[in-house]
């Protein structure tokens, strides 16, 4: 894990280098692949601890560029290896990403109907939601069940969230594109 860790921590030694986000990148694809071979034998601190080293990471420039959907992923790998409780949390991390304010969240709104404009940090939402959709519902022979139900009681979150990404005519296309993207994973 840590030399992984270390990778994907690794800053630019210079302005413009263009060799350090492949080496971040590479230091990602070697976290994820590491959550799946150890059979995501990681305790739920430690899912979390590392979930939340992981969010931090997503919400810098860097985060948004083409590190983001890496972020993501292992996000959601290292999330489901600690259980469906810390899964559970991610997701609605996700959903308080795509908010205006992704500290407060969503709005009360008046009309439940209605959706608020996104923040700007929803495509990087639209990933994470991706990403523990893959993880929990397409490797479901990896997972015990409960993973599977916590998901599940997300489904409404998620969905209204999404919406609010295809409903926003400021998110970006990619973002808009991408949210049918993560509606069609979590809904088998």
């Amino acid at each position: 894990w840590r030399v992984a860790r270390d990778l994907l921590a690794a800053p630019a030694e210079t302005p413009g280098d263009v060799l350090a986000p492949r080496v971040r990148i590479m230091g990602a694809a070697m976290l994820r692949a590491k959550a799946h071979a150890d059979g995501f034998k990681m305790t739920p601190p430690e899912a979390a601890s590392m979930t939340a080293e992981l969010l931090a990471m997503l919400g810098t420039p860097e985060g948004s560029g083409e590190l983001g959907p890496h972020l993501a992923q292992i996000s959601a790998a290292v999330a489901t290896a600690g259980g469906a409780d810390t899964l559970f949390s991610l997701v609605q991390k996700a959903t308080a990403i795509a908010a205006p304010d992704s500290n407060n969240g969503w709005p009360n709104t008046p009309d439940p109907n209605a959706t608020p404009p996104c923040g700007p940090n929803a495509h990087a939402a639209v990933a994470l939601m991706s990403a523990c959709a893959e993880e929990a519902l397409h490797r479901s022979k990896s997972h015990p069940h409960d993973v599977t139900e916590a998901m599940q009681e997300a489904l409404d979150d998620v969905t209204w969230t999404l919406q609010a990404v295809v409903c926003d005519g400021n998110v970006p296309d990619q973002a808009r594109a991408d949210a049918f993207t993560a509606l069609r994973l979590w809904i088998p």
